[in-house]
């Protein structure tokens, strides 16, 4: 029976336990309503229960049992290949067990509005992404500055105060607010929204604060890593920019801060290599 071949997966929303079975079926569920059913989606609840499953670990304290660390290794032999030996891992796992989830680098290449992809179909009917920008610019910089670390008091900052952001190029040079997006997120802001700015004419970068004050600190990071000036009140052009991106969007997220990128953003490498050509 071809309909038997599927099922209809319903968890409720908030904290659930999983058994292995829903934990299973949770990972690999396809066809949910939205942007749960895609593929970029699905690969975020997996990565859930490898972090949930970690979580569990460590509550426990699995890794000093050994009696119970063979048991575990002995169930995942037929589908992990390592050589290396348990003590190695309990050595590697020492290491890094108290390293918090919030420091690790975590970024995702996909078609999302802030993404670097779009999906389209090509000549052969085949689903495949590309990049927004025509070339792999951008992508080339996450990989180059992922790694590059903010200050730990800075992050810590901005995290507690957490700052929404908003980032718009307005500059005619392809691909600058997303690599501004990389650079700021290393200092804990939420970027929750990246695009276009109607005018193009910006020669200095400039920030829109919304939160009116209140979150002093993290303004205070933003205009020292940007370099832009402050304006607390926004012209009414940008105004009807925000109300045309946001229309037909449910539950809008309100950013605290709007970065306008302006010519005098720093250029990467790339970019000055490419403006000598």
């Amino acid at each position: 029976d071809y309909e038997a071949r599927f099922e209809h997966l319903h968890i409720d929303k908030g904290l659930q336990e999983m058994d292995g079975n829903l934990a299973l079926k949770y990972a690999r569920s396809r066809h949910a309503v939205g942007v749960e059913g895609s593929d970029f989606a699905r690969a975020e609840r997996q990565q859930t229960i490898l972090s949930a499953t970690k979580n569990k670990l460590l509550s426990v304290n699995y890794f000093f049992k050994p009696q119970v660390l063979t048991g575990i290794i002995g169930e995942l032999k037929d589908h992990i290949s390592t050589n290396l030996k348990i003590w190695e891992m309990i050595k590697i796992w020492k290491n890094f067990k108290d390293i918090d989830s919030k420091d690790i680098s975590n970024k995702v290449l996909d078609n999302s509005a802030n993404g670097l992809l779009y999906n389209t179909i090509n000549d052969q009917g085949a689903y495949v992404l590309l990049p927004k920008n025509g070339d792999f610019e951008e992508v080339k910089y996450l990989v180059h500055h992922i790694f590059e670390d903010a200050p730990v008091k800075d992050r810590a900052e901005v995290v507690v105060e957490n700052a929404q952001l908003e980032i718009r190029n307005g500059t005619w040079i392809n691909g600058l607010a997303n690599r501004k997006a990389v650079d700021l997120e290393k200092y804990g802001f939420e970027v929750i929204r990246i695009s276009n700015s109607s005018r193009k004419n910006f020669e200095k970068s400039i920030i829109y604060d919304l939160s009116f004050g209140e979150k002093l600190n993290s303004l205070k990071i933003l205009k020292s890593k940007t370099k832009a000036s402050v304006s607390l009140e926004i012209p009414e052009w940008l105004r009807q920019d925000i109300a045309n991106d946001l229309a037909g969007e449910q539950n809008p997220k309100k950013p605290d801060f709007i970065l306008i990128i302006g010519q005098d953003a720093d250029l990467t490498q790339s970019g000055i290599e490419n403006t000598e050509k």
